[in-house]
């Protein structure tokens, strides 16, 4: 455990945080315009540890603490402040997160996404989905369900595959 412990430091430490971070001012900016924004209260948790990372965060304001838990005993192993990135390093090299990243003051955040538009899939788990929207996993696997049996979506395991946009479309208007 201690190495795990230590490996996850290195990698929380590694790249994407402070002056090494890979997006400039303008990039923030244009991607913020581009993809918009989330906000999130303190305490949320925007990567849990042990899961597939499924996008990368850039922290427009706020701090999140790159957190790894062992137990129930959860050790901080570094604050992240506006301008740096997150997720970035297991998502690029398809690891499990070795940290959790968490809210530690209410933030605004840019969630870069690994979708797949070519296939309309994206890998999202149900608990990630309902996250994203403040909603509870229960609530979202109804509505997941319903459109399921609609033929609008297929399920898979952290898979949701969008089969006919068309009839969402309809659902939502």
């Amino acid at each position: 455990m201690v190495s795990e412990l230590a490996d996850a430091g290195w990698m929380a430490r590694c790249v994407g945080r402070g002056e090494l971070a890979p997006f400039s001012a303008a990039d923030v900016a244009e991607l913020t315009h581009l993809l918009g924004s989330r906000d999130a209260p303190a305490g949320t948790t925007l990567l849990p540890q042990g899961e597939q990372v499924e996008h990368i965060g850039i922290i427009l304001r706020g701090e999140v603490e790159l957190t790894h838990r062992r137990r129930r005993h959860r050790e901080v192993l570094q604050v992240l402040h506006p301008g740096d990135v997150y997720g970035d390093i297991p998502l690029l090299c398809s690891l499990p997160g070795p940290f959790g990243a968490r809210a530690a003051t209410d933030v605004e955040v840019i969630e870069l996404d690994e979708t797949g538009p070519e296939t309309g899939a994206v890998p999202f788990s149900q608990s990630t989905v309902a996250g994203r929207l403040g909603a509870t996993r229960p609530s979202v696997t109804r509505v997941l369900k319903s459109f399921e049996q609609a033929g609008c979506v297929g399920l898979s395991y952290r898979r949701i595959e969008v089969l006919d946009p068309d009839s969402l479309q309809r659902i939502r208007d």
